[in-house]
């Protein structure tokens, strides 16, 4: 993780040694699956096994290349999944949460609108409810906190209070 939100902005990365793991898991089910391979009925069976452990070994292996990244500054909450960049205003954020999970805990985000054009790198639960996944530098829970105290920081009441103020159609002077 670099930075803190009194030194903004904080970039954190999804933890490279969880992925890692994954894929030697995999890697390993699989070869081991394919060097046992029966020659009886059950062939289809190990070939669909094979192909979905290597799949998912393969998956893991681009999680390693194309990290993602998650950056909280005063502008938003910009996150690049591995293939696209999304960039959320605070002011679109309406709520921030863990997800409920079995063994890892994934952060949810609720957004103040239902806005389906911005799904383009992630796929919502339902309308505007997206998951950031889990397993980042940090604990799950204390990144709901930060993210929490960011929106508490820069969110609506922080963009107005940087609003310059208008009167007769000119900025008020600064004092």
């Amino acid at each position: 993780m670099q930075g803190n939100l009194d030194h903004s902005p904080v970039i954190l990365r999804s933890a490279p040694a969880y992925w890692a793991a994954q894929s030697l898991f995999a890697f390993t089910l699989g070869f081991y699956l394919l060097k046992n391979l029966p020659v009886d009925r059950t062939l289809s069976f190990y070939l669909v096994m094979i192909i979905a452990v290597l799949g998912r070994a393969m998956w893991c292996l681009f999680r390693i290349i194309r990290t993602q990244r998650l950056e909280i500054s005063p502008q938003g909450l910009i996150w690049f999944d591995g293939l696209d960049t999304v960039v959320y205003a605070w002011r679109d954020i309406e709520r921030v949460f863990l997800l409920p999970g079995l063994v890892s805990k994934d952060i949810g985000l609720t957004l103040a609108e239902d806005d389906s054009s911005r799904f383009d790198a992630i796929f919502p639960f339902s309308g505007n409810t997206l998951n950031l996944g889990g397993h980042w530098e940090i604990r799950s829970a204390r990144l709901v906190e930060m993210l929490c105290e960011a929106q508490r920081r820069w969110g609506p009441a922080y963009e107005s209070s940087r609003s310059i103020p208008v009167l007769f159609g000119m900025p008020a002077a600064e004092h």
